[in-house]
């Protein structure tokens, strides 16, 4: 039983796509966090230096917007179309797996990549065929 990626039904691409997705989105919010740590403490040492312009509360703004952005518990491509004005790791996602769809139609190096990974998931799953 070989599920196809260019299958949109696939479970099996489905699930490797999200999960795939999942860990790319964990790693731009650790790094989010790494960044944002320091540069809270920073800005909010300076508005109470130099009270008035509110850098604490405008990093805070933006990490509510890189929230969206990044919207890690979202699994699976943009229910909605994407915005050409807000940017999101789900677009990127989607457009990378199109990207992807698009070269295994063609053939080559990527069906050939897939193909593999299909023939190894098969032998590795048990012979019931308890996939869902």
């Amino acid at each position: 039983m070989n599920d196809s990626p260019a299958d949109e039904s696939s479970p099996r691409w489905v699930l490797l796509r999200d999960v795939a997705a999942f860990q790319f989105k964990l790693l731009a919010d650790a790094l989010r966090d790494l960044a944002l740590s320091p540069v809270s403490i920073l800005l909010a040492a300076a508005d109470l230096v130099w009270p008035g312009k509110d850098r604490f509360y405008g990093l805070m703004a933006l990490g509510r917007k890189s929230d969206r952005w990044i919207n890690l518990f979202a699994a699976g491509p943009p229910s909605e179309p994407p915005d050409t004005n807000d940017w999101s790791i789900d677009e990127a996602v989607a457009r990378i797996e199109a990207s992807l769809r698009a070269r295994y139609a063609e053939g080559g190096l990527t069906a050939q990549v897939v193909d593999k990974i299909d023939e190894s998931l098969d032998n590795v799953q048990p012979r019931g065929g308890n996939r869902r």
